[in-house]
């Protein structure tokens, strides 16, 4: 017997660059999708162009409910759904808030990696439509950025923020040196 999948959201995995048609798709059907975007610049010979990009390479979020859970699977494109074992992995919603918080900021340039992050300092964005968000510092590429994990998918966000709208996080130890 197959156990209910609480309602929530989940990651599903789809084919290569399929990402906005599988996301179209799923809308279509009435299913509540998330695919986050971001803006980037293209170089050609030619030309340079802004596309929209998706900030996780084949992956779209899906907000479950077992009444549509196999009119989901079979939708063309997407693979299966993220999980450990033989359960689907559920992304809190706050995670789901947290990427739109961050690609809705301007000023600020994001990366989705699936590379483990070494843990760092804890902070807390004190400036800004996302003070309050915590997360860890960490050097990448010789620049000080904001992690924001994404633990259900094993995935982290990686946010380049001036320092000045950053101070340490008291309410958790640092790590040793």
């Amino acid at each position: 017997m197959v156990t209910p999948l609480p309602i929530g959201w989940y990651a599903a995995y789809t084919k290569p660059r399929t990402e906005k048609k599988v996301f179209e798709r799923l809308a279509r059907q009435g299913v509540e999708v998330y695919l986050p975007l971001q803006r980037t610049l293209k170089q050609w010979s030619d030309r340079k162009k802004w596309v929209e990009e998706p900030l996780i390479r084949s992956y779209v979020f899906v907000r479950e409910s077992n009444a549509n859970h196999s009119m989901i699977l079979s939708t063309e494109g997407l693979v299966r759904y993220i999980g450990f074992g033989d359960r689907p992995a559920v992304v809190p919603h706050a995670d789901i808030v947290k990427i739109q918080q961050l690609l809705g900021q301007a000023e600020l340039t994001v990366e989705a990696s699936a590379e483990p992050i070494a843990i760092g300092s804890q902070i807390v964005i004190t400036t800004g439509s996302l003070q309050g968000l915590s997360g860890e510092v960490v050097e990448h590429r010789g620049r000080q950025k904001l992690v924001v994990r994404l633990e259900a998918i094993n995935y982290s966000i990686l946010v380049s923020l001036p320092q000045a709208y950053l101070e340490l996080d008291h309410k958790h130890r640092s790590p040793q040196k």
